[in-house]
């Protein structure tokens, strides 16, 4: 928002590329515009602007603009006192989509620069409509009497250098996101004799309140600004002055509190004589133009302070950053880790791109103490699939702690998900996780027992492995990871914001350097709307020459099949929400350990990376290679004879699994290939045909190649071949299950149908609104882990009336037949679910 020369407030909106103009929407207002934007996706407000401000015309009065437009057009509504002039109106929204401002009442003078004042809150339960949730004018933060609060253009001491202007800036509010818990910032002069900041917080929405002080009472405080980080703590900047020597020091002061603001600590941001600066001038040095917010578990703020590096010195404006949990209570899990001396230290943002490649969470198929390589970084296994024991695996973490402190345990969540972008994760084994115990000098601690997970047959082994970890002190930032991608469902970058959050998207292949082959990774749309989805690729300089003749491929595009050039974007087009798209990378293997050909894939939005993947083809001695192909193919051979019920498939896995008991030798291995050779052309056939597409992988070409090689008895050719029909078969064999449903897109799924519910072509139905609840509901329980698939098909089955009320086009009717009729099997109703709703979301117009 913004206050022209004619006072009026405009929001502007980015409407063309990102360095394009901004769009000015709707003019509206007068006077301190202030701004907010619901990003609530699963809230009745999703996506609503709010601006409150002052209409200092005439009497005093607070206001709220509200847009569902981003500010093309703007309603407004008088709210707060008409008993008294109003000020100081500030903003915050809740988890819920309720809204919540807090104002100033004036109501007379208590002596030099204080006047009696309340500071109310007002709730909107209606996306801006009415303010009248707490009452007519609200309720007040500090109880019944008043309070003196500064209104003075005299702040300071004017014998001893500038002095500032205080008369609106003394009220802030948050919202804790996670907990709904509501804080006000103000100032009161107390017994102190000084105007003092206090904070008052509200469990109950805003009805009762109950107040601390956060300063200490030896200065006068002023222009308190308040916000909440991930974690629940509470952070305060706000300025005092000293004017006990030669000249008045005023201080910008940030303060924080760990638990709901019972207690408080604080430190000097910066200390200034504002006369010694050259732009400085009386009365307008501070206002409400200074501001704090969180993401995650950091703070940002801004205040108008002394510059730094400039000459000559003058007021400008200083941004901060600062932790929001304390050193000694932060725990983290390191994104990357280059050498033995380089690694993650927890910093918020993670400072590398590609934070999934060397991160501090692997899997090992054995439950032993883990192993790291001479770069410090641990020694991933893929998984193994299977039923019973065949699919047991070990999921392991390293914890770093920022300085030694108390004793603590360290919960644990992990989870994965299709290997590639955008897939959304699942719990792998119990959401329990596994405890890490911290002794009170620890800074660092790594499982030696893993996290018992099991993977079914049906399942690729190619796959993202993820972590979560907490502490009382230390929570991760909500929301979990699972049944949602990183960047999405709200384009926040949940693990490059938060150091409790690692995963690893990394798949390293093995073959011979005589040879290339080609690996597959999913593109998922983990958005509610349809898109372009961008993928940018590249790979450090030195690995280039390994790629020279590497290709990119866009499966089942036309044109989709390019030469790779470091630096470029993939783009899909037209995405449906949940729609799964395969990339296929073709290169050849390096036996030169110090560039492996290591192409990193970017999911990219607005020019910032939210996700991706990396693949890394290296070469290794024939008897591992071997060994490695004899895993995959019992692994891929499992998947299709559970999701086929194929005997021969199951052959296969028993063939692969007796070699492997054995000591493998190239001998045996060709006679394995001679064996197994003439039915995997059957095998390949009866695939494809489980679904439309065929197979557009070319499989049947690499056991064209393989039969060859076979011929020409060179192994380790063969040995590539082999591994390339694998890697096609598997791709193929996700595709024709990815085709029949995921249960792992099921929150996405209720969420996209939630925001269908709540759009004003829908909403007007009577049904409606108990969709929205429902799945309102749903949602919560899921990401609590107290929903799963059970409840989604309760959920489901409690809709279908309104499927039925709000069906109108033929693609509409036929997926809710496709409903009722798979109203007992979570994937495939998921399936026909999102079918049905992309053909309602067609019916009344995309987004």
């Amino acid at each position: 928002a913004e206050l022209d020369g004619g006072f009026n407030d405009y929001v502007y909106r980015q409407t063309g590329t990102a360095d394009a103009p901004l769009t000015a929407g709707m003019s509206y207002g007068f006077d301190q515009p202030h701004l907010d934007v619901d990003r609530i996706t699963a809230g009745p407000c999703f996506n609503r602007v709010y601006s409150p401000w002052l209409n200092t015309s005439g009497t005093n009065r607070s206001n709220v603009s509200n847009s569902p437009d981003f500010g093309v057009t703007m309603t407004s509504l008088a709210v707060g006192s008409t008993s008294f002039n109003n000020r100081t109106t500030r903003i915050s929204l809740a988890p819920d989509g309720k809204a919540y401002i807090i104002y100033k009442t004036r109501e007379g003078s208590a002596g030099t620069n204080f006047e009696n004042v309340h500071f109310n809150v007002m709730r909107s339960d209606d996306c801006g409509a009415t303010w009248s949730a707490l009452g007519a004018t609200g309720t007040s933060v500090h109880g019944a009497g008043t309070v003196q609060s500064w209104f003075t253009s005299s702040w300071g001491n004017a014998a001893k250098g500038l002095i500032g202007r205080a008369r609106s800036s003394d009220a802030w509010i948050a919202v804790d996101q996670t907990d709904g818990d509501i804080y006000a910032a103000y100032v009161s002069k107390d017994a102190s004799t000084f105007g003092q900041i206090y904070v008052a917080r509200s469990t109950d929405q805003g009805s009762t309140w109950a107040s601390t002080r956060v300063t200490d009472g030896t200065h006068h405080s002023a222009y308190p600004e308040i916000a909440v980080a991930g974690n629940g703590a509470v952070g305060v900047l706000y300025i005092d002055y000293d004017d006990s020597g030669a000249s008045t020091i005023f201080r910008h002061r940030f303060a924080r509190s760990y638990n709901n603001g019972a207690t408080w600590n604080d430190q000097n941001l910066q200390s200034m004589n504002p006369s010694t600066l050259s732009n400085a001038s009386n009365g307008f040095l501070w206002g409400d133009y200074e501001g704090l917010t969180a993401l995650g578990h950091t703070f940002y703020g801004v205040f108008t302070g002394e510059s730094i590096g400039r000459v000559p010195a003058q007021m400008d404006p200083i941004f901060f950053k600062t932790s929001a949990v304390s050193t000694e209570a932060d725990f983290y899990v390191r994104d990357w880790t280059d050498t033995m001396a380089s690694g993650d230290d927890g910093a918020e943002p993670s400072t590398h791109a590609s934070f999934y490649s060397t991160s501090d969470v692997w899997n090992q198929r054995n439950n032993v103490a883990p192993t790291f390589n001479a770069n410090n970084q641990p020694i991933n296994e893929d998984p193994r699939n299977g039923a019973f024991a065949a699919g047991d695996n070990f999921a392991f973490t390293r914890v770093f702690r920022s300085a030694s402190g108390s004793a603590a345990t360290v919960t644990t969540h992990f989870l994965f998900s299709e290997f590639g972008t955008g897939s959304n994760y699942q719990d792998a084994g119990s959401p329990a996780g596994t405890p890490i115990n911290f002794g009170a000098g620890d800074a660092t601690q790594t499982m030696s027992s893993g996290h018992a997970w099991h993977l079914d047959s049906t399942t690729s082994t190619h796959l993202c492995l993820a972590v979560e970890v907490s502490t009382v002190a230390d929570p991760f930032m909500p929301p979990s990871l699972l049944g949602r991608a990183p960047g999405w469902p709200t384009t926040d970058l949940m693990v490059i914001n938060d150091n409790n959050k690692a995963q690893r998207n990394m798949g390293v292949y093995y073959g011979t350097d005589s040879g290339e082959m080609t690996f597959y990774a999913i593109a998922h749309n983990a958005a509610t709307f349809r898109r372009n989805m961008q993928l940018r690729y590249e790979a450090i300089k030195e690995a280039l020459p390994s790629l020279r003749n590497a290709r990119i491929q866009v499966i089942g595009q036309r044109g989709g099949s390019m030469t790779f050039k470091s630096g470029d974007t993939i783009t899909l087009r037209d995405m449906e929400p949940g729609e799964n798209r395969w990339i296929g990378l073709t290169m050849a293997f390096s036996n030169n350990a110090s560039s492996l050909p290591t192409v990193s894939f970017y999911e990219m939005l607005d020019g910032r990376a939210i996700n991706g993947f990396g693949i890394t083809a290296a070469a290794a001695p024939l008897s591992t290679i071997i060994r490695s192909n004899l895993e995959l193919h019992r692994s891929v051979f499992t998947r299709l004879a559970a999701i086929t019920r194929n005997d021969k498939a199951k052959r296969q896995v028993e063939a692969a699994e007796e070699l492997l008991k054995q000591r493998p030798d190239e001998t045996y291995y060709r006679k394995f290939l001679q064996t197994n050779l003439p039915s995997l052309s059957g095998h390949l056939r009866d695939t494809a045909k489980l679904q439309k597409a065929g197979d557009p992988f070319g499989s049947n070409t690499v056991i064209e190649s393989l039969k060859a090689n076979l011929r020409s008895g060179n192994v380790e050719r063969m040995a590539n071949a082999h591994a390339a029909f694998l890697h096609k078969l598997d791709a193929l064999l996700t595709m024709v299950q990815k085709s029949r449903g995921d249960t792992a897109d099921i929150l996405q799924t209720v969420r996209l149908q939630r925001e269908l519910y709540a759009r004003p072509e829908l909403s007007r139905f009577s049904c409606a609104k108990s969709i929205i609840k429902w799945s309102d509901n749903f949602i919560q329980a899921y990401q609590a882990r107290k929903a799963g698939n059970e409840d989604y098909l309760k959920l489901v089955e409690m809709s279908i009336g309104c499927y039925k009320e709000t069906s109108h086009s033929a693609a509409q009717k036929r997926a809710l037949a496709e409903i009722t009729r798979n109203l007992k099997n979570p994937a495939e109703l998921q399936k026909a679910h999102l079918n049905y709703l992309l053909a309602l979301g067609n019916a009344i117009g995309s987004k």
